[in-house]
Order: structure tokens, then C-alpha cells, then sequence
């Protein structure tokens, strides 16, 4: 199935349009890579059950983020980088600027910004 954006659907004609359908769909339906690159539908079998129990403040998810570059008028262009902290239970992010990437740098800034305020 073909559908045109409605931008196309409104710079032509509905003649035009149809045709465009059936050209693209006649393409489609003979090239031999969209043939084998198609969505055959869903997959079969069973998933693994989903445990879904979470407890607050027993994990967490860490992220490295940056460097993004801010134009300041007057000041400059100020390069950031941060650490990010997200409880996966309550949804509850902290950030954290940080100097360097290195693992002694990321786990004292971890260390300040989490574990001391939520043991």
C-alpha cells in the first residue's frame, strides 16, 4: 500500500495523484529489493515474560551527554558536557555538569550528585 503525503496530495491533481499511486505501486510490487527488504508482518512465537517490579531507588540509569556549544550574547560560545541519573522507577533525573570523562571524575560526580543524596 502506497499513501501520498498530503503535501503531494494537494500540489496535484487527484488524476495525477492516482496515476502517481499506481506507478509507484507497479515499481514496488516488480523491484526485487523492496520484495525481499519488506515488512512481512508480525514475528511468530513466544516472548520471555516481562518483569515489570520496580522499586524505587534500587536502580538507576546513567547517561554521558554533551559537549553542546551555547552562544552567549556578550560572553561567548560555552561548551557543556553532563552527567545524567534517572531513577527507572519514579522517573525521577538528575544532571550534573562535568570537567572531563574520565571514570575517576564520573564516579566522585555520581557520587555527590546520587549516592549521597539517595543511599
Amino acid at each position: 500500500m502506497v499513501v501520498l503525503p498530503e503535501s503531494i496530495r494537494q500540489s496535484v491533481n487527484s488524476s495525477s495523484a492516482l496515476k502517481l499511486k499506481a506507478r509507484v505501486e507497479e515499481l514496488v510490487s516488480t523491484s526485487d529489493l523492496c520484495q525481499r527488504n519488506r515488512d512481512i508482518g508480525p514475528g511468530y512465537g513466544h516472548l520471555p515474560p516481562h518483569n515489570d517490579v520496580s522499586v524505587p531507588w534500587e536502580e538507576i540509569t546513567i547517561d554521558l551527554i554533551g559537549p553542546w556549544a551555547i552562544e552567549i550574547p556578550c560572553i561567548g560560545e560555552l561548551s557543556i558536557s553532563a552527567l545524567t541519573a534517572i531513577d527507572t522507577a519514579t522517573g525521577l533525573a538528575e544532571l550534573v555538569c562535568i570537567d572531563n570523562k574520565t571514570l575517576a571524575h564520573i564516579a566522585l560526580k555520581l557520587e555527590h550528585m546520587w549516592l549521597a543524596c539517595y543511599p
